[in-house]
């Protein structure tokens, strides 16, 4: 294992402890994080393994047609949805850290049909910003690349995506600014969530949504400021333990 392998795989666990933490990976094991690890390669968080106690040595290196590189494929290193990122860093090659996992609040409010709007900062991250995949092929699992690049094309050049009844599907350039979304995202839909049992969709009304929409700051500032945001919370968390 090569000196740069072994600070990816570093770096993967402390993004896998840092998405339960945040509550952005759900409960249980299900779920993975990957990260690119050069060229038809990625190192991955394989299902079995649980994201706060995991080590280095229980990742796994897996090459984009979904052979394990690094090893014996076992029972405990199977990952059904490899496709899911090795089609992300296919299309995108920016982006180099994925996650999928089945947070609670951001499946139900896209289950429920429930839509951003731009009443705090992190409904207005995703306002226009969130990417739905309805199709009936994605309520279980992706386990082939056609389905794969569907949603990846779903996607376009958006950072989350949904699976209607499923969970999510988030990407960025770095594991930070992958995990500051994917707990940014939680954190929106959880405050949608309280807002529609307050008041009926939609919350706001036009005038208040150019009001809005006059002060937000646009993508690439937000991805700036998430790599800083994420140094803070990676310290809270850490204080925590």
């Amino acid at each position: 294992m090569t000196a740069s392998n072994q600070e990816i795989r570093a770096a993967v666990v402390r993004a896998c402890q840092m998405a339960y933490q945040s509550g952005a990976a759900g409960l249980g094991l299900a779920g993975h994080v990957s990260h690119r690890a050069g060229p038809n390669r990625m190192v991955l968080k394989p299902r079995p393994v649980n994201w706060l106690t995991l080590t280095p040595d229980e990742l796994v290196e897996y090459d984009f047609e979904g052979n394990r590189v690094d090893g014996p494929m076992t029972s405990m290193t199977s990952c059904d949805e490899w496709t899911i990122h090795s089609q992300i860093y296919e299309a995108h090659p920016h982006i180099n850290a994925v996650i999928h996992a089945h947070p609670p609040d951001s499946t139900l409010m896209v289950s429920l049909g429930i839509e951003f709007e731009p009443l705090t900062r992190e409904t207005s991250a995703f306002y226009k910003e969130l990417a739905v995949d309805s199709r009936p092929e994605v309520q279980h699992k992706i386990v082939d690349k056609d389905n794969a690049n569907k949603m990846v094309a779903i996607m376009g050049k958006r950072r989350a995506c949904v699976l209607k009844y499923h969970g999510t599907v988030i990407c960025g350039e770095t594991l930070e600014e992958m995990n500051y979304a994917a707990a940014e995202l939680e954190i929106g839909a959880r405050t949608m969530i309280q807002a529609v049992a307050a008041k009926k969709q939609p919350i706001l009304t036009p005038a208040d949504i150019k009001d809005r929409e006059s002060v937000m700051v646009d993508a690439a500032t937000r991805r700036f400021r998430a790599a800083e945001r994420m140094g803070i919370m990676r310290k809270y968390y850490a204080e925590r333990k």
